[in-house]
């Protein structure tokens, strides 16, 4: 018998949605560096939240973190909005905010909206 363990990644970037725009993550000592956790997973967790969001409608083209303060270890909540939806972008705002920190980091999302990405590029112009 086979058992399948997951992969480290899949446990750092696990949410849960709380309520309506709102997500719950934990830090993971997995990726740990010496004084919170690596820049990359944290985006990654931002963008996790954005990807898990049901008014989502394309892939994201770019992802802007702005980091305010240090993550610390434990819980925190997402805040995930998005400001702003066209015919061919989307564009997300993700506050992360834990107890010990108010703000730790920002994020912007950009993505085009399905419609947008399936249509070859001439047709888009018009």
């Amino acid at each position: 018998m086979t058992t399948t363990t997951p992969h480290p990644l899949n446990h750092a970037l696990a949410l849960t949605s709380s309520a309506p725009d709102l997500y719950q993550g934990h830090t993971t000592p997995d990726y740990w560096n010496m004084v919170g956790p690596y820049g990359g997973i944290t985006a990654a967790t931002l963008l996790q939240a954005v990807l898990q969001h049901p008014l989502l409608l394309g892939e994201p083209l770019s992802l802007t973190v702005n980091f305010a303060a240090a993550v610390a270890e434990g819980p925190f909540t997402l805040q995930v909005t998005p400001v702003r939806t066209n015919r061919s972008t989307q564009h997300w705002l993700v506050v992360a905010e834990q107890v010990s920190v108010r703000r730790a980091a920002l994020a912007r999302a950009s993505e085009p909206p399905a419609e947008a990405v399936e249509q070859p590029a001439m047709q888009r112009a018009a």
